[in-house]
């Protein structure tokens, strides 16, 4: 009887640790997405008539993207907050788009539960280098 239960024992486990590690990293995903978005919102209170360039402008949207996407990652340990925050990015195109990156980089080399070997089913859970939220704003 045990050992007949070793196999689905192992195909049980993966499941189970497959849902929780997934669900972990699409919990981030999603607070990163959140984030690029809250911050893109945040962007929109600076007043582009208040600055005398563009320069200044964009220095000043991309102070109050950050403060506001630490306010939002505040949940997170310091550890992560720190990976999280300085992949933060707001670049502009030439038709004035604005795009806010939040990225956590590396975390498919050290994700936040560790990779489980299971014979037969492989690595788990497989996920990518980089989890990336983003947001576009086009400010008037």
């Amino acid at each position: 009887m045990a050992v007949e239960f070793a196999p689905l024992f192992i195909l049980f486990f993966g499941i189970f640790y497959a849902t929780f590690s997934y669900g972990l990293a699409m919990l981030i995903q999603q607070a990163l997405t959140y984030t690029a978005a809250e911050g893109a919102r945040a962007a929109v209170k600076v007043e582009p008539a208040a600055y005398t360039s563009v320069t200044s402008y964009q220095t000043a949207a991309r102070n109050v993207v950050r403060s506001q996407a630490e306010k939002d990652l505040a949940w997170m340990s310091d550890e992560i907050r720190a990976k999280v925050t300085s992949g933060i990015t707001v670049t502009w195109n030439t038709s004035g788009t604005m795009e806010v990156k939040v990225a956590y980089t590396g975390y498919g080399q050290s994700p936040l539960m560790p990779v489980l070997t299971l014979p037969f089913i492989g690595d788990i859970p497989s996920l990518p280098d980089d989890l990336v939220g983003t947001a576009t704003l086009r400010p008037n």
